[in-house]
């Protein structure tokens, strides 16, 4: 019940922090729109993309390095902890740096990325060099973070982020709507990312009296495993920006820099929602980690089929509303000027399933570290996807960019499956019977959501509000019922249960 309890009090801490840090998020979309305009919004989209792309000198050594902090926590082996942060703390300082020269080299590009909107230069070329300092500064202490991730303590990361964030998020909507001014914000911006990561580091020294990344002799094996490992992780970052990150670039040289602004309306409540539930399930890598460390199959194999039945749930609890309110919530929120018509809703919802679905191979992918035998799988994905938004962008227009995302996203999903089942579990039985199950889900999904909407129809509802808020309740409990329906008596749903209820009755008992 310990491994339990700490996931349960974790995944609630960091969840209430993200639920936090997406409002203010929400509020900050809301000062740009009114205070500086749209324009600004579709430029910010564009930089932060860029910054993902300049993300990628990280080159993944922090999940070739993670993984391997597991045992020796487990262990308690100080010296081999103090190797491992030495050497992250080395090249994350590389790293840093690099950013820094490559945010300068791509400059001359900028004004073929950022197009159709009416931002003065100096303004786009300011703000992008501040963005640019922020992503750096935050390597150059990052390894300390990378231990309270890996010792399950994502809960102290959040509650120093979401402070940080309530008070400069404050100052950043202020400075959009009274000053009116995007470059405080971006300064503001900067700020956050400096305090946040100094309170980390000066909690680390507090609470890890015992690291020394001083006077530390690096072993050469270490290192030389680390980089090959590297190696094959970069494969999967390409694949992984590509993925998520190209979308408004390629929109923004092809289309349009302003409709960003529209679009990223609907990605805002689609990614809020996918990084509460990521935020939410984090907890469970180190758990994963700790199973495999035992090298016990069998357990680690029930973990895998909760875990994947967990998130099924979750998805239909949470996504199903969201698909069938998303509209209204647009009306709710900034008013029908800003409501998309066609298919890019259906695409942007089929991306996130996906996202939130497939998490367990995913965690169990980078957990094991199946770096190499990901590698083709990640480069054939990350190509497909390039080349098809291109073509997409230029037939199709932003339908074909998103139809792109969605290719890519079913290739690592099948990929990372086959890994793990052929890799680790051994047994293509089990890959098949995976197979059978999603399928299933996906098609009760779609009358759990045909369902909702036909419901809805029969209700009638004068304002947005009121479908919104009904909307919602019917949603949830048809979801419920369902879930109820067709898997109130397997193994899965009552593990779920007992776990839960174990967690509540032990909080009880604890109060009495």
């Amino acid at each position: 019940m310990d491994r339990k309890k700490t996931l349960f009090q974790s995944g609630i801490i960091v969840l209430v922090a993200q639920i936090i840090t997406s409002a203010i998020s929400f509020g900050t979309r809301n000062a740009f729109i009114y205070g500086v305009g749209i324009d600004y919004l579709g430029l910010n989209g564009v930089i932060a993309d860029i910054l993902a792309m300049l993300s990628l000198t990280e080159l993944g050594f922090q999940f070739a390095i993670v993984y391997r902090l597991y045992r020796p926590i487990a262990e308690n082996d100080h010296h081999m902890i103090n190797q491992i942060l030495y050497l992250l703390k080395r090249i994350y300082t590389v790293i840093g740096i690099s950013i820094i020269g490559i945010g300068v080299c791509v400059i001359p590009f900028l004004r073929y990325m950022i197009n159709d909107i009416t931002v003065p230069w100096s303004v786009i070329l300011i703000s992008y060099l501040l963005y640019v300092l922020a992503t750096a500064v935050t390597y150059f202490m990052a390894y300390k973070r990378t231990l309270l991730y890996a010792e399950q303590k994502q809960y102290i990361l959040s509650s120093i982020d979401v402070i940080c964030n309530i008070f400069f998020g404050t100052l950043k909507i202020l400075s959009l709507i009274i000053i009116k001014s995007y470059l405080l914000f971006v300064v503001f911006y900067l700020l956050e990312k400096l305090t946040a990561n100094i309170i980390v580091v000066f909690y680390a020294k507090k609470y890890y009296s015992w690291i020394n990344t001083q006077n530390v002799t690096l072993n050469n094996g270490l290192a030389r495993d680390v980089f090959r490992d590297t190696k094959n992780v970069f494969a999967g970052k390409i694949a992984g920006y590509i993925y998520s990150s190209t979308d408004n670039l390629v929109i923004s040289t092809f289309i349009s820099t302003r409709i960003i602004g529209y679009i990223g309306n609907y990605k805002t409540i689609f990614s809020t929602i996918h990084t509460l539930l990521t935020v939410f399930f984090t907890p469970f890598r180190p758990m994963i980690g700790n199973y495999l460390a035992e090298n016990d199959k069998k357990k680690a194999f029930e973990l895998f089929i909760n875990y994947d039945f967990l998130r099924y749930v979750i998805a239909l609890l949470i996504l199903g509303p969201t698909l069938s309110l998303v509209h209204i919530f647009i009306s709710l929120w900034l008013g029908e000027g800003f409501i998309l018509k066609g298919s890019v809703i259906y695409l942007l919802f089929i991306d996130i399933y996906i996202s939130i679905v497939h998490g367990p191979v995913a965690e169990y992918v980078e957990v094991l570290g199946f770096f190499r035998q990901m590698k083709k799988i990640y480069i054939i994905g990350a190509a497909v996807n390039i080349i098809l938004s291109i073509i997409g962008a230029k037939t199709i227009g932003v339908e074909g960019v998103f139809f792109a995302t969605v290719v890519s996203q079913v290739i690592m999903w099948v990929g990372r499956s086959r890994v793990v089942f052929s890799e680790y579990f051994a047994d293509i039985r089990d890959q098949y019977r995976y197979w059978r199950t999603h399928m299933f889900y996906v098609v009760n999904f779609l009358i759990v959501y045909y369902s909702c909407m036909q419901i809805m129809k029969i209700v009638k509802a004068h304002d947005h509000f009121t479908r919104f808020v009904s909307g919602g309740f019917i949603c949830l409990v048809v979801a419920l019922i369902d879930i109820v329906v067709f898997w109130g008596r397997s193994k899965k749903f009552n593990y779920l249960k007992d776990s839960l209820l174990g967690i509540f009755e032990e909080k009880i008992m604890k109060k009495r």
